[in-house]
């Protein structure tokens, strides 16, 4: 009983359904739209949309040209050779910088304030005593170069002073007497004596005989020529 009614209720819904009728709604026709020329011409004028129609705007840019310093420079840069010869020609420069200011101050690397008083002390004992050509030749004998070299330097100064060049004083330093010699034509020539014989002298070194020889023409020269 059960089974047929549940197959009418079936057959009644099936038919129901294939007799109802559809309902759509009209589709709508689709609209074209149209840009008016004077618009298309605009655009095509404006020169933020030239990159549309001009292909050289795509061209990649030629990368900037790099000039032989800047090659050079790049190169350093990225060399860790050259960079230690850099520092290395750095370090040397401002350490002559300093001996030159050192030089020149009479504050001599390889002194003592105490030293160097008591040799100017000496000095003008030294520059007093007539027999300068004696203890220059009885030093170069003994081969004392260093001590032949203070005698020759301060031979120099008593040839100057005679010449009225310079004028000698007890508290005048070798510097007073570069200065006093600003005018003369010899005084590069003076200055790079005074610089040898600090040198030595304060300095302590010892020159051999070939350097020796060297720097007794030097004086000798000078001298000569003063």
């Amino acid at each position: 009983m059960k089974h047929l009614l549940f197959l009418f209720i079936l057959l009644t819904t099936y038919s129901f359904i294939s007799n109802a009728q559809v309902v759509t709604s009209p589709t709508k026709r689709p609209v074209v739209r149209s840009v008016p020329d004077s618009v298309v011409e605009k655009m095509q004028k404006d020169r933020e949309y030239a990159y549309a129609n001009d292909m050289s705007y795509w061209k990649q840019a030629p990368p900037p040209r790099t000039s032989s310093f800047e090659k050079l420079m790049s190169a350093i840069a990225g060399s860790t050779v050259m960079k230690v010869i850099l520092y290395s020609m750095l370090i040397a420069a401002i350490l002559y910088a300093i001996y030159q200011v050192m030089v020149v101050n009479n504050f001599f690397i390889f002194s003592g304030g105490r030293r160097k008083k008591n040799a100017d002390e000496q000095l003008d004992d030294d520059l007093a005593n007539e027999n300068l050509d004696e203890k220059i030749n009885d030093a170069v004998t003994s081969k004392n170069y260093r001590h032949a070299i203070r005698y020759m330097y301060l031979k120099t100064l008593k040839l100057l002073s005679e010449n009225n060049v310079i004028t000698l004083h007890a508290k005048s330093t070798n510097q007073d007497y570069i200065r006093q010699m600003y005018k003369h034509d010899n005084l590069a020539q003076f200055r790079n004596l005074t610089r040898i014989y600090e040198y030595v002298w304060y300095g302590e070194f010892d020159p051999s005989e070939t350097q020796f020889e060297i720097i007794s023409t030097n004086f000798n020269s000078f001298n000569h020529r003063g």
